[in-house]
């Protein structure tokens, strides 16, 4: 028994390997997409301190609570120096 059945090595014959000419279309596509995004040789390397980003969001602390070492979050809409309402 051949691996494709008769009807779509029937097809191959009058139509070509479609799905081989897509793959090989879409590899290609890949390949110049990738080319066109690498900006690696016009950019400055990355130090290795760059390279790893801190998480994103308020983290497990919660959103109340600041990371250590950071200021707490500013609470209240008055003006520097005035308590918003309710804190004085």
């Amino acid at each position: 028994m051949s691996p494709n059945p008769p009807i779509y090595d029937q097809l191959v014959r009058e139509q070509g390997d479609v799905l081989t000419e897509t793959r090989r279309v879409a590899d290609q596509a890949r390949l110049e997409a990738q080319s066109a995004l690498d900006w690696s040789s016009i950019l400055p390397p990355r130090r290795p301190e760059q390279q790893q980003r801190p998480p994103q969001g308020p983290g497990p602390q919660g959103p109340g609570n600041p990371v250590a070492g950071m200021p707490a979050p500013r609470r209240g809409s008055g003006a520097p120096g005035q308590q918003a309402p309710g804190q004085g």
